[in-house]
């Protein structure tokens, strides 16, 4: 198991062959050890290794309980979303079940990056009955810990008081973001000056700050950064762009946005440029 997870810090060198320059990231990968999270976690761990006669697990026939983490398939950024645990006792006697959720941004790499929302609660299940466990995250919660990609995880950990079963899962999903449209009219001609027209809408209620557009179109425009006045919650906007291509053929217009509240909001557009 292990214990520690160092990277290099950034900013800070050390040339004495000592750990100043050292950062701990061990939290980013494993629950605090000693935590109940951390002890659910190695228990399911031994489980699906097979070493579950290191530990105190119950006997496959005294977990009766059934879990599931129920899917997000699908989350509009700012919409709130709900993250869900149903829970069924099989039984007749009564179940205390302790109850652990989190959910967090996380990078490409599967680095988790902030943490969003965190609950634990104890839920009694009276015999044979179903419940669903839910807590609300608003947009408010997650707007500004969205990193690259806008990815989240979710884990949900769970044991049972009285026979000491234990349950994980986890669920990975992308907050959508909205579309930036390119809008072309007529004929796109070699030489010839051309508009287009960008239409995007804030989403989020929130004011959008520090806007700005980079466009880029090999063979019709330079790589170009356009900045943008501020934009208000639920506004749509329009803004028009006038290019002459150089050169004929198939090409691609992608546009991308970026402001300080909503970043990386990425149109395309592919147009024919005639001689």
């Amino acid at each position: 198991v292990g214990r520690k997870l160092f990277t290099k810090r950034v900013g800070v060198d050390s040339d004495y062959g000592g750990i100043s320059d050292a950062e701990d990231i061990t939290s980013l990968y494993k629950f605090k050890e000693g935590t109940e999270e951390e002890r659910m976690a190695v228990l399911n761990a031994a489980k699906g290794a097979g070493l579950s006669f290191l530990f105190e697990l119950p006997a496959p026939g005294k977990e009766d309980l059934e879990f599931d983490l129920l899917d997000i398939e699908k989350v509009v950024i700012g919409n709130p979303f709900y993250i869900q645990v149903e829970m069924t006792n099989r039984v007749g006697s009564i179940r205390t079940v302790t109850l652990s959720l989190s959910c967090n941004s996380f990078y490409l790499t599967g680095i988790l990056a902030k943490k969003i929302k965190q609950e634990r609660q104890i839920v009694v299940l009276q015999p044979y009955q179903k419940d669903v466990f839910r807590i609300r995250v608003n947009s408010d919660d997650y707007i500004d810990k969205l990193v690259d990609y806008s990815m989240m995880k979710i884990y949900a950990i769970a044991t049972v008081k009285e026979t000491q079963q234990t349950w994980s899962e986890e669920d990975d999903f992308t907050i959508e973001k909205p579309q930036l449209t390119i809008v072309t009219r007529g004929e796109i001609v070699v030489g010839r000056e051309y508009g287009l027209e960008i239409q995007l809408t804030n989403p989020i209620n929130r004011v959008l700050q520090e806007c700005a557009f980079t466009v880029e179109g090999p063979g019709i425009t330079r790589p170009m950064q356009i900045k943008f006045r501020d934009i208000q919650p639920g506004e749509s906007i329009q803004h028009s762009l006038r290019f002459v291509p150089q050169r004929p053929g198939p090409r691609t217009i992608v546009v991308v946005f970026h402001s300080r509240q909503l970043i990386d909001v990425v149109g395309t557009k592919q147009v024919q440029v005639h001689a």
